[in-house]
């Protein structure tokens, strides 16, 4: 129950994958292979790094290999290294084959429940920058997605007041469910 969240966000990631795929990668299907995903990624990440490089004739990788030139982008354009590093947790992490083995933040995984390891604290962390990279990437193709943070206000103030709040009173219900004999997840350090 303490990690919750994690299976929480899973649609809200899903829905933004899907988001990416129609409206970024020009993608109209309402499922597509991780590998055509992982390509069109590919693509957008060199479209962006060109766009640091279209006054010269030459550049590192530009007749080499794609993971030269892909790797040359991460290095001139941050907004290239982001996608990179989404591409990267993409193909490695969430939606490496989970064929015979049940172990690991994967996305199918943990949709179809065949392990108990979506409970890990550090996956909450690991969805969340998933999304923010998400939407990072629709942020540059749609400037009417606020990414950058405004600032402090009032109003972000009470916000914070009150997730500490929640946060205090979800560790509190622990000791009451363990009074009542109901075992939860072990508190981790």
């Amino acid at each position: 129950m303490d990690h919750i969240a994690i299976m929480s966000l899973i649609p809200v990631f899903e829905g933004g994958l899907r988001n990416l795929q129609n409206q970024l990668l020009s993608e109209d299907k309402t499922n597509v292979s991780a590998e055509i995903f992982e390509q069109r990624l590919r693509k957008i990440l060199v479209d962006w790094g060109k766009r640091r490089v279209d006054k010269y004739t030459w550049h590192s990788g530009m007749y080499g290999p794609g993971d030269l030139e892909i790797d040359f982008y991460t290095h001139i354009c941050e907004q290239s290294d982001v996608i990179n590093c989404f591409r990267i947790f993409f193909k490695e992490v969430l939606y490496k084959s989970s064929r015979g083995k049940f172990s690991g933040f994967n996305r199918h995984v943990i949709m179809h429940m065949l392990s108990n390891d979506f409970n890990s604290p550090t996956n909450f962390y690991r969805i969340f920058l998933a999304l923010t990279h998400i939407t990072f990437i629709e942020s540059l193709r749609n400037e009417s997605i606020p990414f950058f943070w405004p600032g402090y206000s009032e109003k972000s103030n009470e916000l914070a007041n009150y997730l500490v709040s929640i946060s205090t009173s979800i560790s509190s219900r622990r000791k009451s469910l363990d009074g009542m004999g109901i075992e939860g997840y072990p508190l981790e350090p």
